[in-house]
């Protein structure tokens, strides 16, 4: 049975209570209070688990987590409601990820935890976001390598994992999959290894950030595919050989940046 949930709806300004006909939260009343109880469980288990944060809306007493600070839901006409968005850019988060479980969130697009003070690893369980497009972690304490079950992640548009203390290599696995990705932004980590020439197949990437890594080997020639790149950056690596003759492909580059190299 279909009904209007009248309180979920109320978390966002521009609903109108309506009858009869129309689409204004309209969904299945059982199915989108198991989802979201088991997304909140989820959520109050992490929340418990932080040294620090400014979570206060965030308790077993408001009546959803689509009420709750830095949490968005796919209101609207839908069949199932539930949590596709959590932003806590600068939220005062101390602790790490390890006691939230990301299969209990299986309709996340977005992941937004930059500028916090996270640590630990990245857990390789994130990589059970099928749905996710965007992924934010910069300016936080993680370490240990990129998961290889971010490569499960197909859908990215966007993933920043800038300014930690990220160590290992780029798989060429994580750019044979991310083949939607327009952003690529790992810079001031400890990354190793040489830059794969799979990142040529990117067609859609405009900025490539990798800069102040440990990053070796030449600059990949298949670079020059990536037709619609805007921003390049390589500086402060461990990159040596010429540069690619085939960069003067990349006619859209208005932010350059390349380091010198060693011979």
């Amino acid at each position: 049975m279909k009904v209007f949930i009248v309180s979920l709806c109320n978390a966002f300004d521009d609903f109108k209570e309506i009858s009869g006909e129309g689409n204004a939260c309209i969904v299945d009343s059982t199915a989108a209070a198991k989802l979201l109880e088991t997304e909140a469980q989820a959520l109050l288990k992490w929340k418990d688990s932080l040294q620090s944060h400014s979570l206060n809306s965030w308790t077993s007493t408001n009546s959803t987590p689509c009420n709750w600070f830095g949490i968005t839901c796919n209101f609207g006409g839908t069949s199932e409601l539930a949590v596709t968005e959590i932003n806590l850019s600068g939220a005062g988060l101390e602790g790490n990820l390890d006691a939230l479980d990301f299969s209990s969130l299986p309709s996340l697009v977005r992941f937004n935890l930059s500028m916090n003070t996270l640590y630990g690893t990245i857990p390789p369980s994130l990589g059970t976001l099928s749905k996710l497009t965007s992924l934010s972690l910069y300016l936080n304490q993680f370490s240990g390598s990129i998961p290889l079950s971010l490569a499960n992640l197909s859908l990215l548009t966007k993933i920043d994992l800038s300014t930690n203390n990220l160590t290992g290599e780029i798989s060429p696995r994580f750019l044979t999959s991310w083949t939607k990705l327009v952003s690529l932004e790992l810079q001031e980590n400890n990354l190793t290894g040489a830059i794969p020439s799979e990142i040529g197949l990117l067609s859609n990437l405009r900025i490539v950030r990798l800069f102040e890594n440990q990053l070796n080997g030449s600059i990949p020639p298949e670079m020059g595919d990536l037709k619609n790149l805007v921003e390049l950056g390589l500086y402060k690596n461990d990159l040596s050989g010429t540069i690619p003759v085939s960069l003067c492909n990349l006619t859209q580059l208005t932010n350059f940046q390349v380091p010198f190299l060693k011979k």
